[in-house]
């Protein structure tokens, strides 16, 4: 029925008015809901400038209460001065529910009573601002979703049908709260809220462009998630929406039948058993994978391959030494073969052809394992790399492509893929302009090898090379400029380093941090604090400071002290914080001056140094290595992006602070013993 009510409004209404109010009954109206239907249409011609005079002809053919159109455009979510809608009464309702739900009470009454006493001019603001607060207390309220349920239909009993019901359509709410509360309805089930998510944020009619834009949007974010995929078809579905400004396939009906052909058996069954002993008598002949083609049903032959390379996977990974790779790649090869000259309506009527969502993962976990992409013309017909079918289908050929990169031996592997499909980078969460490698010209991802060499070696070697000796050879260098990077090295590094000393270093400029420097024995990341401080939060920047001076972590810096007065310049809650989490480092500045002052550990050093030394010297006399100083008064706060050689300098400092800490606590523990390194260790601490 609401196709018909839309088809009646795109019309003239002066050449159309009076069959379609015959048929619709448009001056007098049924029932309420149904003149809250006509009321909407109007009220969307009238919101939008192409369609403004055919409204205004409707409205005054609909003659039943033409005052609800007056001012409209201000009237209606276009304020956001408007009172909260009986405070007290909302947070009195959400009280009670808390403690109904702690105590394992709830009971619906307190619905009841909240319509009850709630005024009806502020239903639509209150109802939502209730279902805000439900959905934001703490979460180890499990029943959350169970109350706005009934939230949702308290309101549908109380409004449905009822003479307020275009009035509530109709009330204004601020523009915060209607954002607040589409977020939250996202979350619940639409099909048991929809009357009240409709008559609440409009769904279906939106009151403007601009909110039709958000909800679409907002909807269109479901599909961005494999966990939220089913949500986002439940939305579209439950509220009618147009997939085409979505931009989102109705999977339900691209689903075919499964093959029948009564051939079809016998072909695979004939073609697997031939090429199983074929390998087995080491005669393999590709001709009969050649003839299967033939023989096979045109429309199973997308299926066929599928199931032919599984079975054939499956059925040699029992005889010894047999060439799987060999096997499958032929018969993706026959394939690319026999569809060579065919007609496009051929080709399309294979590519089509339905294959299971089981099969078609199963294969393509193959195909991704022995990396046949020199077979991409067939991989491509069969997968549909770059138009996947489905959002499923989507989700796992990014997600297999996303494995293989951050596989260090399959890296190369996936940039074929990305190369020969031209995957998208942002879905991939990698970025185009960060090279992998400083000596190599392969750019991808946020993460780059620094090569440490000998120092005696006779390779030539560039500005941008580190130089150590007698130490592993590769380190990951991460740099972090965007919102993105930052949440994938905590998530991706730092968080699986917990057993692991962390070097921290700060560079600073005018008493300000503006690099952070954190580094492990395998990785060193930068993190630029200007560019950050734009894209974080402090929210964001708290969690993240909790996380990296709490207990799980052991963190080592140099002259510490100094570092922790630039942070605190910088950030506002740091020193508070800092005290929370009752943070210390180890200090080697510390350690080192315990050291010196001490003449049985005189051994520790290469070449005893200075009481007060700095990190160049205790690095030259620790490690044996000559600090380059020429980048040491570079202004990092205006160099962007920062050279390649002087990121690498500017982390080198953290890294050092690692390598020496390894380095005297293995001299220690040799020289003076466990219990006296552990000590001397623990002494060495600062905290704020």
């Amino acid at each position: 029925m609401e196709h018909v009510y839309d088809n009646c409004f795109s019309q003239n209404p002066k050449t159309c008015g009076y069959t379609f109010n015959l048929l619709l009954h448009i001056h007098q109206p049924e029932s309420k809901s149904k003149k809250l239907k006509i009321n909407s249409r109007v009220k969307i011609l009238l919101n939008s400038q192409e369609n403004v005079s055919k409204g205004e002809e409707w409205q005054k053919i609909c003659n039943f209460g033409c005052e609800i159109f007056e001012n409209e455009t201000e009237n209606v979510h276009q304020k956001d001065d408007i009172d909260s809608a009986s405070p007290k009464l909302v947070d009195d309702i959400v009280a009670k529910i808390h403690k109904a739900v702690l105590n394992h009470s709830f009971d619906a009454e307190y619905i009841k009573e909240f319509y009850v006493k709630c005024p009806k001019d502020l239903l639509r603001v209150a109802t939502m601002e209730l279902i805000c607060k439900i959905h934001g207390l703490p979460q180890t309220m499990n029943d959350t979703d169970e109350c706005i349920e009934e939230i949702c239909h308290g309101f549908e009993v109380h409004v449905n049908g009822s003479d307020d019901e275009l009035a509530v359509f109709n009330q204004a709410i601020p523009k915060k709260l209607w954002k607040k509360c589409i977020t939250v309805a996202l979350s619940q089930n639409p099909k048991t809220c929809e009357y009240a998510f409709n008559l609440l944020l409009h769904i279906r009619e939106p009151e403007t462009k601009k909110l039709k834009a958000s909800i679409y949007s907002r909807i269109k974010s479901l599909f961005n998630s494999q966990e939220t995929v089913s949500k986002g078809e439940e939305w579209i579905q439950t509220f009618n929406l147009d997939r085409k400004i979505l931009g989102i396939k109705d999977e339900t009906k691209t689903v075919r039948p499964i093959i029948t052909d009564p051939i079809y058996p016998r072909v695979i069954d004939d073609a697997v058993g031939q090429i199983h002993k074929d390998v087995v008598n080491h005669s393999f002949d590709v001709e009969c994978i050649a003839e299967s083609y033939e023989n096979c049903p045109k429309n199973a032959l997308r299926l066929f391959t599928m199931e032919l390379i599984i079975k054939i996977h499956e059925s040699l990974s029992t005889i010894k030494d047999s060439d799987s790779l060999f096997i499958i790649q032929t018969i993706l090869l026959q394939f690319q073969a026999f569809l060579k000259g065919k007609t496009n309506d051929l080709i399309k009527e294979i590519r089509d052809g339905f294959v299971s969502d089981k099969i078609w993962d199963k294969c393509f976990q193959i195909i991704v394992y022995y990396n046949l992409t020199v077979c991409s013309a067939a991989i491509d017909l069969l997968f549909h790399i770059r138009e996947p079918e489905t959002v499923e289908r989507n989700f796992l050929i990014y997600d297999n492509i996303r494995n293989l990169l951050l596989n260090k031996d399959k890296f190369n592997e996936g940039i074929e893929w990305i190369q020969i499909f031209n995957l998208d980078l942002e879905k991939l969460k990698f970025k185009k302009n960060i090279s992998l490698n400083i000596n190599e010209n392969v750019e991808v991802e946020r993460k780059e090898t620094v090569k440490i060499q000998d120092d005696n070696n006779d390779a030539a070697t560039s500005s941008s090379q580190i130089l150590y000796s007698d130490f592993p050879e590769d380190y990951n260098l991460i740099t972090i400029k965007t919102a993105t990077d930052f949440y994938y090295f905590v998530n991706e590094y730092l968080i699986q380093s917990k057993s692991k000393p962390i070097g921290i270093y700060i560079e600073q400029y005018e008493k300000k941090a503006v690099l952070l420097q954190l580094s492990t024995d395998e990785w060193m990341c930068l993190l630029e604090i200007p560019e950050l401080l734009k894209k974080l939060s402090p929210k964001q920047w708290k969690n993240f400071f909790k996380t990296l001076f709490g207990p799980d972590f052991t963190l080592v810096g140099f002259a510490f002290r100094n570092d922790l007065e630039f942070l605190c310049n910088t950030f506002s809650f740091f020193s508070t914080l800092l005290q929370e989490c009752r943070a210390k480092v180890l200090c080697l500045q510390k350690l080192s001056n315990e050291l010196i002052k001490d003449e049985k550990f005189e051994k520790m050093f290469l070449e005893k140094p200075k009481n007060g030394c700095d990190l160049a010297a205790l690095t030259k006399d620790i490690l044996d290595y000559d600090l380059d100083k020429s980048q040491r008064q570079s202004n990092y706060i205006y160099k962007r992006p920062l050279p390649q050689f002087q990121k690498i300098y500017a982390v080198s400092d953290s890294l050092l602070c690692v390598l020496i800490k390894d380095e005297i606590e293995k001299r220690l523990k040799k020289e003076a013993g466990y219990t006296v390194a552990e000590d001397l260790m623990k002494k060495s601490f600062v905290s704020y």
